[in-house]
């Protein structure tokens, strides 16, 4: 059985795969994660583990897997990857990123992809059918957007994604929702297109935090995979199988 534990800007999730298949996963606070995998019962049953890490892992991450016995790789920039890494700057490149694109091509191999993740910022990713990451684009996420409307004016409030939402705003509150929402909404649907028109046949993937937000609006487009950064993960993990 493979560990994965994915460490992110805001939380982490831990996951149990087996031949591939995706067992059981658990999300949690970040420093809750060392007392998780010394208490859960899967842990023992675990060979294999990987970890990804989008901030500073966890002061005794690293002697609390050591310590359960199991052979354990830290996902980075000199990682052998399942993919060939064209982006000019492989030591800059978020290791997120890496396991959803890993995620992608497993999902559909051969295909041209556009892979999306709808988090703390919006990220979007190409990968060819050839298997060449080509790199993609970092935008402000849904959050992001909010806070900065707000912090950056003198009087336009605070709100979430959470209340009416309208396709045109009628006051201020649903103008600033319809804003954000339908922002992403719309730059998704352009990269889409201009993909479509580079590369003629493009697949596209959403996944990410905040995705629900948008893959009922984005369904005709889009595959929707919430778990796509785990199963990346894992593929990554099988890929070194004998390495590790």
């Amino acid at each position: 059985m493979n560990l994965i534990v994915d460490i992110g800007n805001s939380f982490a999730k831990v996951a149990f795969f087996e031949n591939g298949e995706m067992l059981k996963w658990e999300r949690m606070d970040i420093e809750h994660v060392e007392h998780f995998l010394r208490n859960d019962s899967f842990v023992g049953r675990c060979v294999r583990c990987i970890v990804s890490a989008t901030v500073d892992l966890p002061h005794n991450l690293g002697e609390t897997l050591k310590n359960l016995g199991m052979r354990v790789m830290f996902l980075g920039a000199s990682s052998s990857l399942p993919f060939v890494n064209d982006y000019r700057t492989p030591q800059s490149l978020g290791t997120d990123r890496m396991a959803a694109v890993a995620g992608a091509l497993k999902m559909l191999p051969g295909e041209n992809v556009l892979v999306i993740d709808v988090g703390s910022c919006v990220t979007y990713d190409v990968l060819t059918a050839d298997g060449h990451y080509l790199g993609g684009n970092i935008a402000p996420g849904l959050l992001m957007r909010f806070c900065s409307m707000h912090e950056h004016t003198a009087r336009l409030p605070l709100v979430s994604a959470d209340g009416e939402r309208l396709s045109l705003g009628r006051d201020t509150e649903t103008a600033l929702r319809a804003g954000a929402l339908k922002g992403i909404e719309y730059e998704i649907e352009g990269y889409v297109k201009d993909l479509h028109n580079r590369f003629g046949q493009v697949k596209v993937v959403l996944t990410g935090g905040d995705s629900d937000h948008f893959k009922d609006v984005l369904a005709k487009v889009a595959v929707y995979d919430a778990h796509l950064v785990l199963r990346g993960l894992d593929f990554i993990l099988q890929y070194n199988e004998k390495d590790i």
